[in-house]
C-alpha cells in the first residue's frame, strides 16, 4: 500500500511484448554499450513527467510501455489544467536538462568523466529531440496546450499540423541525407517515418470523432 500512494495510486504496469522484444534486440545487437546509456536518459525523461504529475497529485491509473513510447493515464479522466499540462509536458526535457548539469559536473571534476560525458551528450540529444514542437512530441504537446490557452480548438489542432509538418519535411530530408551519406544509417529518417505517421493516424482520429458529433 505504501508503493501504491508513493506513485500516486498506480494500479497497473503494462508492458508491451514488442517493447520488450525491441529493448531486448537492442542490448543483444549492441556491442558499444551506448544503448544502456540512452535508455538510461529515457528512463529519466519519462521520470520527469511523473514526478510533475505527482506534483499536483494527480491519481495515475496506469503506466504502459509501448513499441514507440510510454503512456501515462491519469485515473476516472482526470483532467489537469492547462498551465498544469503544460508543466508536465516540459517535465521530461527538464529532467534532461538536470542530467546534463549533474553529468557535466562530475564529468569536470573526473568523476567517471567518460561515461558523464556520454550521459551528457545523449540526455542532450533526447531533450532537445522531444522539444521539437512535433505532434506527439513533448514540444508538440506544450505548443497545443499554449495555444488552448488562447484560441479554440480547431484552430489550434490546425497550427499545431502545420507546425509539425514544416518541422517533418527538413527532418526527414536530413534523415534521407544521412542515409545517403552513412550508407547504413536509417535512424533519422526512421524517426521522420514515425513522427508524420502519427500526424496523419492523428488527423484521421479528430476526422472520426468529428464525423460521430
Amino acid at each position: 500500500m505504501k508503493n501504491k500512494r508513493a506513485l500516486g495510486g498506480l494500479r497497473r504496469v503494462n508492458i508491451s511484448v514488442y517493447f520488450a522484444v525491441f529493448i531486448a534486440c537492442l542490448l543483444v545487437l549492441d556491442h558499444t554499450g551506448l544503448v544502456v546509456y540512452a535508455l538510461v536518459c529515457v528512463g529519466v525523461h519519462e521520470l520527469g513527467h511523473i514526478a510533475a504529475i505527482r506534483l499536483y497529485r494527480a491519481p495515475v491509473e496506469e503506466i504502459s510501455f509501448r513499441l514507440f513510447g510510454v503512456g501515462i493515464r491519469l485515473r476516472n479522466n482526470v483532467r489537469l489544467g492547462y498551465r498544469q499540462e503544460l508543466v508536465v509536458a516540459l517535465a521530461g526535457c527538464a529532467a534532461n536538462l538536470l542530467l546534463c548539469a549533474a553529468a557535466w559536473i562530475c564529468a569536470r571534476v573526473g568523476f567517471y568523466a567518460l561515461q558523464a560525458s556520454l550521459l551528457l551528450v545523449f540526455s542532450l540529444m533526447i531533450g532537445a529531440f522531444n522539444i521539437l514542437p512535433i505532434c506527439p512530441l513533448d514540444g508538440g504537446r506544450a505548443l497545443e496546450t499554449l495555444l488552448s490557452m488562447r484560441l479554440p480548438p480547431e484552430k489550434v489542432q490546425r497550427i499545431v499540423d502545420i507546425v509539425s509538418l514544416v518541422l517533418i519535411v527538413p527532418l526527414a530530408t536530413a534523415g534521407f541525407r544521412l542515409l545517403i551519406w552513412t550508407g547504413c544509417n536509417f535512424s533519422l529518417l526512421l524517426v521522420a517515418v514515425y513522427l508524420a505517421a502519427m500526424l496523419v493516424l492523428k488527423g484521421r482520429r479528430g476526422a472520426v470523432v468529428s464525423r460521430n458529433k
